[in-house]
């Protein structure tokens, strides 16, 4: 595995916004699947999150025998 796996497809990163050059040479890589495949899975595993933190603020803001800690 190359040490630049990933790097460029900015899921490291929350806003990052990679250089074109640099995501030219990601196509054209031969690791480029595997790159890819795992940028999706990280991509999946931050939504999940973020809907969990959106759901959590949401129950809460609820109150009553809805919000995470009803009887504390």
């Amino acid at each position: 595995m190359k040490e630049c796996f990933g790097i460029h497809f900015g899921f490291f990163f929350e806003d990052h916004i990679g250089d074109a050059q640099a995501i030219r040479k990601c196509y054209e890589c031969e690791d480029f699947e595997k790159c890819y495949k795992v940028a999706l899975i990280q991509s999946l595993k931050s939504l999940k999150m973020e809907i969990r933190q959106g759901v959590r603020n949401l129950r809460n803001s609820m109150g009553g025998s809805h919000s995470e800690f009803p009887f504390g």
